[in-house]
């Protein structure tokens, strides 16, 4: 359905990024989701694979929006740190595909829930972890994590309720998706307001210079 593209464009990247090479991993990223906008296309025009919302909505906000959020990456723009990055394709592998596979292997794959679902977990369960730090008032950066999980769980559920037009035929499919979309969105609540706090934040005054 036109996923493996996209899911390996933000992976792929992030070295590039963290590496400080902005500009080349702009460059990769536009050229690696023009496969997938291409592919949508011909099977829109042709009809011989109808194109549903669904890899539409994920082209969207697994491809291009990730590409247009790597504008903000300039010369100019504060380094981001090296090692979370560096780690995060590594740990998503060893998190996520590792124990699907182990779940697919011993025959329980009706366990396994659709990537969207998967997405809606997979950030309710940090938010989670992340909540004795959201609500520490002595955690310093807290409120840059809380409102990087708010955005992921803006476009986990943006993508749940895009999908959900894949399931009109299967009642119980429906509850399962509106269960994990209630589940993201109970996770987020609990650290929404630390991010709301570091968009409400008065940023300190620059040092000042004195003669002398």
């Amino acid at each position: 359905m036109g996923r493996g593209h996209g899911r390996r464009v933000p992976g792929q990247l992030a070295d590039r990024l963290a590496l400080g090479h902005y500009r080349t991993a702009g460059v990769l990223a536009a050229l690696a989701i023009v496969p997938g906008l291409a592919a949508l296309l011909q099977a829109q025009l042709s009809g011989i694979r109808p194109a549903p919302f669904g890899p539409w909505a994920w082209w969207v906000l697994f491809g291009f929006v990730p590409v247009l959020a790597m504008t903000a990456f300039h010369s100019g723009a504060p380094p981001a740190a090296r090692w979370p990055w560096l780690l995060a394709l590594p740990a998503g592998y060893l998190l996520v595909i590792v124990p699907l596979l182990a779940l697919q292997a011993t025959g329980n794959s009706a366990w396994v829930p659709d990537f969207a679902g998967q997405c809606c977990l997979l950030v309710a369960l940090a938010c989670l972890a992340h909540v004795p730090r959201a609500w520490s008032r002595h955690a310093a950066g807290s409120g840059v994590w809380s409102l990087t999980l708010t955005l992921l769980a803006a476009v986990a559920a943006a993508y749940r309720i895009a999908t959900l037009s894949n399931y009109l035929h299967d009642l119980h499919l429906i509850k399962v998706s509106l269960a994990e979309l209630l589940i993201l969105v109970a996770a987020t609540a609990l650290v929404a307001p630390d991010a709301a706090r570091t968009q409400t934040a008065t940023p300190a005054p620059p040092a000042q210079l004195y003669p002398g």
